[in-house]
């Protein structure tokens, strides 16, 4: 009995690990990103006002 309860703790960790690093490498991936530069259209540009127009 103490070895199924040890192999259920060894794996509930190693889950944690895998989906917790899937959690944090998905949480990067938001619907704005941060921009590359003045004119890029597509990312958000944190320093816009810097631009010229």
């Amino acid at each position: 009995m103490e070895r199924i309860a040890r192999l259920v703790v060894v794996a509930l960790v190693v889950g944690s690990i895998v989906f917790g690093g899937i959690a944090l490498a998905a949480g990067n991936s938001g619907s704005t990103k941060p921009g590359k530069g003045c004119g890029d259209k597509n990312h958000t540009h944190y320093r816009q006002n810097e631009c010229k127009k």
